[in-house]
This record gives structure tokens, C-alpha cells and sequence, in this order.
């Protein structure tokens, strides 16, 4: 992987003006995937 692997599957605030909650969504990047298959199920957090 090229880059920080940072990721947020959702991220929600609520909007100053309209008062509102603003959510997104956001799916695991092919790259990091590959990622996390290589790494050993004992290591993840």
C-alpha cells in the first residue's frame, strides 16, 4: 500500500445551518482490503 492507511467507514455530524445529521458511508478500499487478508488473525486489534 502506497499511502496511510486510514480509514472511516462512517462519519456523521450535525450540519451548523440546517441543524441536520449528515452521515456517510464509505466502503473498505480494494488496497487496504488486500491488506488485512494478509495480515494473521492473531495481530488485528
Amino acid at each position: 500500500i502506497q499511502r496511510q492507511a486510514l480509514h472511516a467507514k462512517t462519519l456523521s455530524f450535525i450540519h451548523p445551518v440546517s441543524q441536520q445529521k449528515v452521515v456517510f458511508d464509505s466502503e473498505l478500499p480494494e488496497d487496504m482490503a488486500q491488506v488485512l487478508i494478509k495480515i494473521p488473525d492473531t495481530l488485528m486489534l
